[in-house]
């Protein structure tokens, strides 16, 4: 399957707490029935879906990355934009640093890449629990490594890709990053470093709260099989 990616930087420097904020102010620059951008079918219900708009910090700045049809979403924020946001308190300039638009394969590879992802909350409060009583370092990487394939499933499923081979997914380092909060609740999130035999798209996120910038993944070398649209 070959995915196409749009990547918008932006000039501002932000922190992990205030993307929220960037969407909140975003969404609010573009037509109510935006699905795409605030992942809500109505007042009342979610689009309980991948998220293909997805807020977040790249090299300390803010950025979106849209994949697939979430692109077309995209345009209607253009046709909208203000400049000049409010985060929180704090008034930042939404200019434009870069775009850049890609084609990304996604399929089985051979060998199998590593990856590093950041940010991610695998567990919920119930779980957490379970993973704390875990004794041994293979219990530790095998109960999240489970949660890391569903998210890499979730993901697929999300962008209309089946996967007709055996995923394999291998957590080779894992430590716990700073508590953060998602949906008023108070979660313990992950960084670590996996390989997998599926190539995916740099940057983009798997598991929880992916639309506010977390569980952000990046590979370790430069990725061969992206092309410019103007090669394809």
């Amino acid at each position: 399957m070959i995915l196409k990616i749009l990547t918008i930087k932006f000039g501002a420097e932000i922190k992990q707490n205030e993307v929220p904020l960037l969407r909140g102010a975003i969404i609010n620059m573009v037509p109510h029935n935006s699905i795409l951008m605030h992942n809500h079918i109505d007042d009342s219900k979610f689009r309980y879906s991948y998220p293909l708009v997805q807020y977040k910090i790249i090299n300390h700045k803010a950025a979106i990355i849209s994949l697939g049809d979430g692109i077309d979403a995209i345009g209607e924020f253009f046709s909208t934009m203000n400049h000049e946001i409010l985060l929180g308190e704090r008034e930042v300039s939404l200019e434009v640093e870069d775009i850049s638009a890609k084609k990304v394969i996604i399929t089985e590879i051979d060998p199998m890449r590593i990856y590093k992802i950041s940010f991610w909350l695998p567990l919920n409060q119930d779980n957490f629990k379970i993973y704390e009583k875990k004794d041994s370092i293979g219990e530790k990487y095998n109960f999240p490594e489970n949660i890391l394939k569903g998210n890499i499933l979730s993901f697929c499923k999300g962008i209309g890709y089946h996967i007709d081979f055996n995923l394999q997914v291998l957590i080779t380092k894992i430590k716990e990053g700073n508590l953060t909060r998602y949906k008023n609740i108070k979660m313990q999130s992950f960084n670590a470093e996996f390989k997998t035999n599926i190539n995916l798209p740099n940057l983009v996120g798997l598991g929880k709260g992916v639309s506010l910038g977390f569980g952000t993944i990046s590979r370790k070398k430069a990725p061969e099989e992206f092309c410019s649209e103007k090669q394809q």
